[in-house]
């Protein structure tokens, strides 16, 4: 499906990400039925560390995978535009989470980064620098209210976020390039493609890739619980799944001696 993405937007990020929130829908459905009565306790990130080196990295990659494997303007400007915006995403999280009466948290800093990072990928070859950072103040400010949402408002089954972050920042910073990008496109004008309308082109291949990434990613799934339940029972939940599926654990020795005192079968 990303061949299809990259066709209409050049931003496969946002709607990889659609399909995930698709399979959270789907499988939020079965926690439903399954789990009915039960209280559902709250997360508790154990691996914040690991989520602090991987946005690192993730930032890194992002970055050289702007130059499209050149070494001219539109390279510099990717380099620095994508800098600047996952910073700009960060400090944004950070301060919006505090205006909110929220503390201010690493994880918080690094999911901040990474909306930055979606949202300015499809125009960071193109926009100057303070409309990257004013594409990363928004669309952080309107992720951060997804997230907040979504946690409190729904009981969709999406630990990571995924969707709040990486679809909606996607969706947003898309929009977004056909605000600003238009400009630094002459030739659009030459042959009479109108500011709206090249806005409008953008709105349009939002909805398209949507219901088709939601239709396809919705079909993939269901196929894939029919051989594969995708929803492991409630014990195994509760302890993990690194441990319960794949008996491997970092460092959650209390939940390890549960675990271990239950004897569960899996």
């Amino acid at each position: 499906m990303v061949c299809f993405y990259e066709y209409f937007v050049g931003n496969h990020s946002g709607w990889l990400f659609c399909a995930i929130a698709t399979r959270d829908l789907d499988i939020e459905r079965q926690y439903q039925s399954c789990r009915c009565g039960m209280v559902r306790k709250k997360n508790i990130i154990s691996t914040i560390l690991q989520s602090i080196v991987a946005m690192g990295l993730i930032s890194v990659i992002w970055v050289f995978c702007g130059f499209s494997l050149a070494a001219n303007e539109v390279a510099v400007k990717a380099f620095l535009n994508t800098n600047t915006a996952a910073a700009t995403a960060m400090l944004t999280w950070l301060f919006f989470d505090g205006i909110r009466g929220r503390k201010p948290s690493a994880m918080g800093a690094s999911v901040g980064g990474v909306v930055g990072l979606v949202a300015i990928t499809p125009s960071a070859g193109w926009v100057s620098t303070s409309e990257s950072v004013l594409i990363a103040f928004v669309t952080t400010l309107i992720c951060n209210m997804a997230c907040y949402i979504k946690n409190k408002k729904t009981a969709v089954d999406d630990a990571l976020d995924v969707f709040p972050t990486h679809g909606l920042g996607g969706i947003v910073g898309t929009l977004l390039t056909g605000i600003f990008v238009y400009k630094y496109e002459p030739e659009l004008a030459e042959e009479g493609v109108t500011h709206l309308q090249f806005f409008v082109n953008h709105l349009i291949a939002v909805v398209i890739v949507f219901v088709y990434t939601f239709g396809v990613s919705y079909g993939l799934y269901w196929i894939t619980n029919k051989m594969i339940p995708m929803r492991v029972g409630a014990d195994c939940e509760e302890i993990g799944l690194d441990r319960s599926q794949h008996n491997e654990h970092y460092g959650r020795l209390r939940e390890i001696a549960e675990y271990d005192e239950k004897n569960l079968e899996i």
